[in-house]
């Protein structure tokens, strides 16, 4: 894995679709696996990403379109994805599962009881992480993808 840094301008373009899978006992979400996908190019690695997270919920992509006006941000790759030609195109876009805020956290503000300023923290977790890698794998991707991709290795 690896973190790189990107920045998008007020310019660049973010596709935005939604992806819904059915999985049988899947971690406490009624067998239902969302994904919001968000696909942007970056200039500065001339490749595609996408995100990929799963079961994130709306606030999250809320406070990152609020936090991509100021600041950059930090994603999670697979190495072999940044440095694979057939990845990070359009049709195959780099998939991110872990977004960090860069300088700050992604974060939004609320008015708390006593009036004060509350800022909650919505930057991918570790665990969140690994629970959109493994609903990937497990149901996203194809069987025959996953061989290409990892079962050549051995």
């Amino acid at each position: 894995m690896k973190n790189i840094r990107i920045h998008l301008n007020e310019n660049d373009k973010i596709i935005r679709g939604y992806e819904r899978y059915t999985a049988f006992l899947s971690k406490g979400r009624d067998g239902i696996i969302h994904i919001d996908v968000n696909t942007f190019f970056s200039t500065e690695y001339k490749k595609y990403f996408s995100f990929r997270m799963a079961n994130i919920g709306d606030n999250f992509y809320y406070a990152f379109d609020n936090h991509i006006k100021k600041l950059g941000f930090i994603v999670t790759v697979n190495k072999d994805d940044l440095q694979n030609p057939k990845m990070g195109t359009k049709e195959h876009p780099i998939p991110v599962f872990r977004v960090i805020g860069d300088e700050k956290p992604i974060r939004l503000w609320h008015t708390g009881k006593n009036g004060e300023t509350v800022y909650e923290n919505y930057d991918i977790t570790q665990q969140q992480y690994e629970n959109s890698v493994y609903c990937h794998l497990k149901y996203v991707m194809s069987k025959e993808e996953f061989e290409e991709r990892f079962e050549k290795q051995k």
